[in-house]
């Protein structure tokens, strides 16, 4: 397994360069792919021995991705594995079929091509040293995606919703009360950020480095919120106070001192859209150029 380089904390970069021949050929294939095996389709019953060693599965991971050259980052946890790999497509092909035939695929209805590329979402055409090439980076975990609770499970997974951009898109329009948060990494907001259907602003965007930052944020602004009080725009009774310290501090971050916006105050975006009339169709997404 490789040895991470990166201090406590810290991610990879952002931006790279490639060295390797695959990219002038189109040669090279990145897949994307998770699995938590309680979730429907679960993983059979007769492998429950299995999923509770998850040293056993990031052995088999390691043992195929060195063996085939390919790099990129696995993580693996009693929940399941959540996988991020690169290198040439002869590879990476053959990666997928070792991964089919292991038990941790059991359920999964595999059986097609087209199947096949909907669950590992291959990405063509790209280099093949992308995530520094071989070997990969192979972790058992507590969690395959960090949320920052330890040992959380769903109650039930069949309520769990995947739900479609056309989807998402109704469910912020349908309810009034609803806030947009987004909680994607900072360099992925630099990249562009939801615009709020109803008021318009740019969706709520806390201060979070990882997604696993999640549940002490909430925690820090429910304790923002018990110390300043509530009150409504120009109410006159109390002082004006940001929505919460890490939108401030977001914004901050990605738009620097010079051009931080005024801060927002509690009520702002009840108040402005009682003077808007209409509602837009879909989801805004303001690129950064």
């Amino acid at each position: 397994m490789k040895e991470t380089w990166l201090p406590t904390g810290a991610s990879d970069p952002v931006s790279f360069t490639c060295t390797c021949p695959a990219l002038s050929k189109g040669d090279g294939l990145v897949l994307l792919f998770y699995r938590y095996f309680d979730a429907t389709p679960s993983v059979p019953t007769s492998h429950y021995d299995l999923k509770n060693d998850p040293a056993s599965l990031a052995s088999f991971h390691a043992t195929v991705t060195r063996k085939l050259e390919i790099g990129g980052k696995i993580r693996i946890a009693r929940e399941g594995f959540n996988v991020t790999i690169g290198g040439t497509k002869f590879a990476v092909e053959d990666y997928m079929q070792e991964c089919i035939s292991h038990w941790s695929f059991a359920g999964l209805d595999l059986s097609t091509q087209e199947k096949q590329y909907q669950f590992f979402k291959p990405t063509c055409g790209g280099c093949a040293c992308v995530f520094g090439g071989s070997p990969a980076s192979v972790r058992v975990t507590s969690e395959i995606t960090p949320m920052g609770v330890t040992n959380y499970i769903p109650a039930k997974w069949d309520r769990v919703e995947s739900l479609s951009p056309a989807e998402f898109h109704e469910r912020c329009h349908s309810n009034p009360n609803t806030m947009l948060v987004d909680v994607r990494n900072h360099y992925e907001s630099r990249i562009g950020y939801f615009i709020d259907p109803k008021s318009g602003e740019p969706a709520l965007r806390p201060a979070l480095r990882r997604f696993s930052q999640w549940p002490q944020c909430c925690q820090s602004c429910e304790e923002f919120d018990k110390q300043a009080p509530s009150t409504e725009l120009n109410s006159g009774q109390t002082e004006r106070r940001p929505v919460c310290f890490c939108e401030k501090e977001r914004e901050a971050e990605l738009w620097g001192a010079t051009s931080e916006k005024d801060l927002k105050i509690q009520g702002w975006k009840k108040n402005k859209r009682k003077l808007q009339s209409g509602t837009s169709i879909n989801i805004q997404v303001m690129t950064i150029q």
